[in-house]
C-alpha cells in the first residue's frame, strides 16, 4: 500500500503544476502545449487528475481502516478527521492572510502590458481579519466549498461529504450479501449521475476498490474468485463510464474529468496485484513517500506561494528566457515543500498531543447511538 502514498505525492505536485500554469501564459497558448494536453503525460499538469485520486484514496482508506470496527470508533474517526484537517487549513490560510495584508499577494490570471510582458495586479485588502480567516478555514470551506484565501480548498466540502457517503454506504451494506452490495452501489452511482457532483464517482470507485481488492486480501479468498471479482470491478466501472457519458448533457456537474477516479482505481488495482513491479518500487521510493506525507500541506500552501513569490518574480521579468521560467517554477516548488514540511511537523504535534486525546470521546458518544441502532 505504500505505493499509494507515493502516487499521492506525485498528484500533489500535479495539482501544483496545474496552478503554476498561470505564470506562463505564453507557453499555454502555443500549439505544442495544446498538443501535449492530449497525451497521457498531461496528467502531471492536471488538477482534476490529482483531486480525483485524492477522493479515491480517501474513501478506500475509510473502508480499509473501518470495515471491521465498531460504529463508535468509526464515527470517532470521522469526527477526528475534521479536526485533523483544521491545523493545516488554518496555517495555510494564515500564510495567505499575511501575504495579502502586506501587499505581497497577486491576482491571477495576469495581463500583458504595452511591452508584451505578463504582469499581475497586487491584491490588497485591509478588510481581511484574523477572525474572518479562521471562519474561512474552519467553516466556509466545509459549508460553502470556497475559500477567500486558498482557492483549491473548494474541495474540502466534497471531501467531507464524500466521507459521509462512504460511511453511509458502509453502514448500509456491511455484512450484507454480495448481491445486496452490487445493487446498492449501482443505485448510488445512478443517483450521482443524475443529481450529484461527478467527483463522487471517485468516492464510489474507492469503495469498489476495497470491496474487490482489500476485502479479498483480508478474507484470504480463493485465487480464482479473487480474479473474478477483479473483472467485476472493471466491468462495473466501465458501466459507470457509459452511464456518465449518457447523463452528462443533463447534469453539468458530471464531466469527462470525473472519469479520472475510475481510471485511478483500476491503476491502484494493478499496483495491489503486482506489488513487485518496477512501478511499485518507484512509487515506494523515499522521496515520493515523503511527498505523499506532505501532500495535503503542499495542496494547501502552493496557491499562496504561486500568487506571491511566483507572480512577484514574473513581474520583475525573470521569466523572459525559458531558463528563468524554469527557475521560478523550481523556487515555487522548493519553498512550498519546505513550508509544507514545517506545517506537517506542527500538525503532527497538535494531532498527537491534542486532537487524538480530546475529540475521540466526542465521536464515541455520537457513535454509541448509531451502534445501538445498527445492532437492532
Amino acid at each position: 500500500m505504500q505505493s499509494f502514498e507515493g502516487l499521492r505525492g506525485i498528484m500533489a505536485i500535479a495539482v501544483l503544476n496545474c496552478h503554476a500554469k498561470v505564470l506562463f501564459p505564453v507557453l499555454v497558448e502555443t500549439s505544442i502545449w495544446k498538443a501535449f494536453l492530449y497525451t497521457p503525460f498531461s496528467m502531471f499538469v492536471s488538477g482534476g487528475f490529482g483531486v480525483s485520486y485524492f477522493f479515491v484514496l480517501s474513501s478506500f482508506g475509510l473502508w480499509l481502516n473501518n470495515y471491521e470496527k465498531d460504529w463508535r470508533l468509526i464515527v470517532a474517526g470521522y469526527v477526528k478527521r475534521y479536526f485533523r484537517l483544521i491545523p493545516t487549513l488554518v496555517m495555510s490560510d494564515f500564510v495567505a492572510f499575511v501575504l495579502i495584508r502586506n501587499g505581497f499577494y497577486y491576482l491571477t490570471p495576469g495581463y500583458f502590458d504595452d511591452t508584451g510582458m505578463i504582469k499581475f495586479n497586487i491584491f490588497m485588502s485591509n478588510s481581511r481579519t484574523v477572525l474572518g480567516m479562521l471562519k474561512d478555514s474552519m467553516w466556509d470551506v466545509f459549508v460553502y466549498g470556497k475559500s477567500n484565501y486558498v482557492a483549491p480548498f473548494w474541495t474540502m466540502k466534497l471531501e467531507m461529504l464524500g466521507g459521509i457517503i462512504a460511511i453511509g454506504i458502509l453502514f448500509i451494506i456491511r455484512n450484507r450479501t454480495y448481491k445486496y452490495k452490487i445493487i446498492t452501489l449501482l443505485f448510488a452511482g445512478l443517483i450521482i449521475a443524475f443529481y450529484g457532483n461527478g467527483y463522487y464517482y471517485s468516492t464510489l470507485a474507492g469503495i469498489i476498490l476495497y470491496e474487490t481488492l482489500g476485502y479479498i486480501s483480508l478474507r484470504k479468498m480463493h485465487r480464482r474468485k479473487k480474479y473474478s471479482k477483479y473483472w467485476f470491478c472493471v466491468t462495473l466501472m466501465i458501466f459507470w463510464m457509459i452511464v456518465m457519458w449518457a447523463v452528462m448533457p443533463m447534469n453539468q456537474k458530471v464531466n469527462y474529468a470525473n472519469l479520472c477516479g475510475i481510471a485511478w482505481a483500476l491503476l491502484m488495482a494493478y499496483l495491489f496485484f503486482d506489488q513487485n513491479s518496477i512501478m511499485c518500487k518507484f512509487l515506494e521510493s523515499s522521496p515520493l513517500k515523503i511527498l505523499g506525507k506532505l501532500s495535503f500541506q503542499i495542496y494547501g500552501l502552493h496557491w499562496g506561494i504561486i500568487c506571491s513569490i511566483g507572480c512577484f518574480l514574473v513581474n520583475r521579468g525573470y521569466d523572459i528566457q525559458i531558463g528563468g521560467g524554469i527557475m521560478i517554477y523550481l523556487i515555487v516548488v522548493a519553498v512550498t515543500i519546505i513550508l509544507a514540511y514545517a506545517i506537517w511537523q506542527i500538525n503532527d504535534v497538535i494531532q498527537r498531543n491534542l486532537i487524538d486525546r480530546m475529540f475521540a470521546h466526542l465521536g464515541k458518544n455520537i457513535g454509541r447511538r448509531i451502534n445501538n441502532y445498527a445492532e437492532q
